[in-house]
């Protein structure tokens, strides 16, 4: 089923929804017809702020017409088949009681299986803190062995503050091409929000709500909001370690991951700028993949760690960045509990 005539702004709801792996299950009370549409894309077609109720009014049935109150969203899981299991199960134990019995076998079963796949309850983020304490001068050197001279505007080395823990929304420095289409003409350093803000926002900023600290390698090419900032502007996210947490609220575990080596790396960025109602914000998103052998023990995913000798290529629009965004390779990470 497709839907049309979608207007104005994303949700809260919608946003909670990306996070917690919540699906859209749009109805249609006139043809009976439905369709789910995964978070990432309710939210590319709604926008980060749109509450369910609104959605309702904004969508079309492509097959009938209808819209307003004949049309039904609600929140649905990624797997209903497990849930569902669950169900029957419950209704089968409370039918054929019993310790031991195989109807509480088949539940228990039933509910680990759901375990594993219900959407998750909080708003657990990847990769939402990294560390940055190289020094400017290594980075400046270790840039230009690569091709990529840094350069900074008046000429004049920045003050570089060491950074223990940064935190979404923060202004980091990233390092962008001066000219997006030739690299090696040098880079320029630029403090960005970090929580990327789409071109097309025209709101305050406090109303862009979905969670866009990360752009998942699975749909970064695709997305309305990150498919542009992929294709134009990429960017450099220096960073020497980066943090997760782990284990059940209330009594998680901080863990930091660094490079085996000690050096300093550099996640794969995107960028963008939007012309906001609070002016314009250049702000940047974390590439996130799957989780690689070093890391999987602690989170099911990782940001896209560039070593330096992929920092160039990454940053050339024309080549296949493919296999530099994939999950770290085992023993090329270590990892500290904090």
């Amino acid at each position: 089923m497709s839907w049309q005539d979608a207007v104005g702004p994303a949700t809260p709801d919608i946003a909670v929804m990306i996070v917690q792996a919540l699906h859209l299950m749009v109805s249609c009370n006139a043809c009976h017809r439905t369709v789910r549409m995964p978070p990432t894309e309710a939210a590319d077609l709604l926008g980060g702020d749109c509450t369910l109720i609104q959605a309702r009014d904004r969508l079309r049935c492509s097959w009938c017409g209808a819209r307003g109150a004949l049309i039904d969203v609600r929140p649905d899981t990624l797997d209903m088949d497990a849930k569902r299991r669950v169900d029957r199960a419950e209704r089968e134990a409370r039918l054929w009681p019993g310790p031991g019995s195989y109807a509480e076998q088949e539940l228990a079963e039933a509910k680990a299986a759901w375990e594993a796949r219900r959407p998750s309850d909080s708003l657990a983020g990847m990769c939402n803190a990294y560390r940055l304490k190289t020094p400017i001068s290594v980075l400046m050197d270790d840039l230009s062995c690569l091709g990529l001279p840094l350069q900074f505007a008046g000429g004049a080395t920045p003050n570089w503050p060491e950074i223990e823990m940064t935190r979404p929304t923060n202004s980091l420095p990233v390092f962008r091409p001066v000219d997006a289409h030739d690299p090696a003409l040098g880079l320029q350093l630029a403090n960005l929000r970090w929580w990327l803000v789409p071109f097309f926002h025209r709101g305050p900023v406090k109303d862009w709500k979905a969670m866009c600290t990360n752009a998942r390698v699975e749909t970064v090419a695709t997305s309305r909001t990150f498919k542009g900032p992929f294709e134009r502007r990429r960017c450099l996210v220096p960073a020497d370690a980066y943090y997760e947490w782990a284990g059940e609220t209330g009594t998680k575990t901080r863990w930091r991951f660094e490079r085996a080596d000690g050096d300093w790396f550099a996640f794969a960025g995107i960028w963008d700028l939007a012309e906001t109602a609070d002016g314009r914000v250049e702000s940047f998103s974390i590439i996130t993949t799957a989780a690689g052998p070093d890391s999987a023990p602690y989170h099911a995913r990782q940001p896209a760690i560039l070593a330096k000798p992929e920092m160039a290529r990454w940053l050339d629009l024309a080549a296949d960045v493919s296999n530099l965004i994939m999950p770290s390779a085992a023993d090329t990470l270590a990892v500290v509990q904090v």
